[in-house]
C-alpha cells in the first residue's frame, strides 16, 4: 500500500509540473530489482501451472515495460533542446518495435502488446509523412491498420497460441472515451489535415472501409 500510495503521489507531482518533489518520492521506491515480481520470477518453489503463470505475468509486463520506453526514446531531446536521434534512426527504432512485436507473436495473438505496435506505426507514419515519403507513410498506415482491426476485434482473455506466452490470457483493453482504435483511426484519416496527400489513395480507401465495418461491429 505504501509503495502504491508513492506511485500516486509522485504522479500528481508530475501532473502538477513540481518535478523536485516528484523525484523525492520516487527515490523512496524500491529499485526494479527488489520488487516482488522480481522475486517471485527467481523462486525456485514457483513449479507447475503457477509459477508458469506467474512468469508469464511478469513477462508480459516486461515487454510492455520494454517497448513502452523504446518507443519514449527516440523522442529524446538533449539539454540543448535538439532531438537525440535523427529521423532516420527514430524510423528505424520505431520499426524495431513493430519487428520485434510480430516476432514474438508469430501466431499474430498480439494481446495487448498490439496497443504498442499500433503507437509505433502512428509515429512512423508522421515521420514519414513529414519528409515526404508517402509510400512509406501508406505502408506503415497499413501497417498499423492491421493491429488497430485485431485490437478491436480479439477476445480479450483468449490465450495466446505463441511460445512466449502459450496459454496466458489475462490481456485487457480499454475504449478512451467510449471510441474503439478503429474510431480513432477513422478520425485521423478522413478529418485531420496531416492525411490529406494519402487520403485517396486506393489502398488507404480499401483500409477505411475496413476500419468503418469494424468500428459499426465493436
Amino acid at each position: 500500500l505504501r509503495y502504491r500510495a508513492l506511485v500516486t503521489m509522485a504522479q500528481a507531482y508530475s501532473y502538477a509540473g513540481n518535478r523536485e518533489e516528484m523525484r523525492r518520492t520516487a527515490d523512496q521506491m524500491p529499485p526494479m530489482e527488489y520488487s516482488r515480481e522480481a522475486f517471485m520470477l527467481w523462486h525456485w518453489d514457483m513449479k507447475g501451472k503457477e509459477g508458469l503463470e506467474n512468469r508469464q505475468e511478469y513477462l508480459q509486463d516486461m515487454l510492455i515495460g520494454l517497448t513502452e520506453v523504446m518507443g519514449i526514446l527516440p523522442g529524446m531531446a538533449g539539454d540543448d533542446g535538439k532531438p537525440v536521434y535523427s529521423m532516420e534512426e527514430r524510423i528505424t527504432m520505431y520499426g524495431q518495435i513493430v519487428s520485434l512485436i510480430r516476432l514474438l507473436f508469430p501466431d499474430g495473438d498480439y494481446g495487448i502488446l498490439a496497443q504498442e505496435a499500433i503507437v509505433a506505426c502512428s509515429m512512423l507514419v508522421n515521420l514519414c509523412m513529414h519528409r515526404g515519403d508517402t509510400e512509406g507513410a501508406i505502408r506503415w498506415l497499413q501497417e498499423g491498420g492491421a493491429f488497430v482491426l485485431y485490437a478491436d476485434t480479439y477476445v480479450h482473455d483468449a490465450p495466446h497460441t505463441s511460445p512466449v506466452l502459450k496459454g496466458y490470457g489475462q490481456n485487457g483493453w480499454i475504449r478512451e472515451n467510449g471510441q474503439g482504435k478503429s474510431d480513432e483511426l477513422l478520425q485521423y484519416l478522413l478529418e485531420d489535415p496531416d492525411s490529406l496527400p494519402i487520403r485517396e489513395d486506393p489502398r488507404v480507401q480499401e483500409l477505411v472501409e475496413a476500419l468503418q465495418r469494424t468500428a459499426r461491429e465493436s
